[in-house]
Formats: C-alpha cells, sequence, structure tokens
C-alpha cells in the first residue's frame, strides 16, 4: 500500500495524474496472487459518496513489475494497492455481513459531517448524538430499515434546529431495542 499528501500547488494545476506502483512478484504469491495479470489498483476516496475503494483506470506491466493507472486528482490523500478482483458470484451479495458503525467524515467538521455504518438486515434502528455530560442532543434516525450501507449528515444542530458549541460530540448507533450498540466520538469546531 503507498500512500502520500499532495502538494496543494501541484492539485491546483493537475486534474488527473499517473501514478506507477512497483510490485514484488513473491508477495503477489505470498498473499494468493497466482497471475500478475489479476492484479488491479485502487484508490481510497473519501470524498465519495459513500467513501470507499475505487478501481483506478491503468493496467498492469508484468514485465516491469508495475501496476499504473490514472488518478483522478490531487485533492485530498489517497492510499494505492493491488489486489485480486473478487469472483463474480462474490460480488453478486452486496448486503453487508456484519453490524458496522463507521467514524464520521470529516472529522473534525465544520459546519456537516456524514455519519455511515452497515446493517446486515432489516432492522430498527437509533441514531443519535449527545454531548460529553451524556445529554441528548440531537435524534438523526428512528425507525426501521432495510439491510445495506447507510449513511445520516449531522448539521452541527440540535433537535430545536439551533447550532451547537465546539467540542467533542459521541454518537450511538443502537439497532433492534439494543441487541447490537455501538458508540464513536466526533470534533466540531466552529
Amino acid at each position: 500500500m503507498v500512500h502520500f499528501q499532495p502538494d496543494p500547488v501541484l492539485s491546483a494545476f493537475v486534474e488527473r495524474i499517473y501514478v506507477e506502483i512497483e510490485y514484488d512478484p513473491a508477495q503477489l504469491k505470498a498473499l494468493g496472487i497466482e497471475s500478475e495479470e489479476a492484479v488491479q489498483l485502487f484508490i481510497w476516496d473519501a470524498s465519495g459518496d459513500p467513501p470507499g475503494w475505487r478501481k483506478v483506470e491503468g493496467g498492469v506491466d508484468p514485465e516491469r513489475n508495475v501496476a499504473w493507472g490514472n488518478v483522478p486528482n490531487m485533492g485530498t490523500q489517497w492510499a494505492l494497492f493491488a489486489a485480486e478482483p473478487l469472483a463474480v458470484e462474490e460480488q453478486s451479495d452486496l448486503t453487508p455481513a456484519a453490524f458496522a458503525l463507521r467514524q464520521n467524515v470529516p472529522n473534525p467538521f465544520n459546519p456537516a459531517t456524514t455519519i455511515a455504518f452497515e446493517l446486515p438486515r432489516s432492522s430498527d434502528v437509533h441514531l443519535t448524538i449527545y454531548n460529553l455530560a451524556g445529554q441528548q442532543i440531537r435524534t438523526l434516525l428512528d425507525g426501521a430499515m432495510e439491510g445495506g450501507s447507510h449513511k445520516s449528515v449531522w448539521d452541527g444542530k440540535n433537535d430545536l434546529g439551533r447550532d451547537v458549541a465546539s467540542g467533542v460530540y459521541l454518537y450511538r448507533l443502537t439497532v433492534d431495542g439494543g441487541k447490537r450498540t455501538e458508540t464513536k466520538k466526533m470534533v466540531l469546531i466552529r
């Protein structure tokens, strides 16, 4: 995996950038990737809807042990890696296998942030914002939802529609009346 932080000067002028990632064929075999032609280049897109890994347009040069691609922009930090694609039958079921609450993006934030979560099946969902004193600030979700990937946006306001102060807040996802609960921290900066 390769990480780099773009230069702000470059990101103002470059719409796409060509990237090459060298790899060691022995490391690929150790990971269970038998064919170098099966290697694909992916990039983490934090600003996507939803955020996630995206396949990069490009290819592989097995003679040079290089995966290459055209990165869409330099506006955020990117991570690139090589991986073997999933079999078609593995890709057909897009319902998550487990309950998961993701870290909000962006964090810290101003004025709004997105909270993503996964449900393996249809569930009764309650997503609530609290301050550090444990006082409920805002209910974002309260009701039945289908299994799958979901997201909710918090605009930094309380249940009365008023802006809340800068600080650390907690968001809690409760599923099926408390059978599953997870809480994470986030920071609002005004």
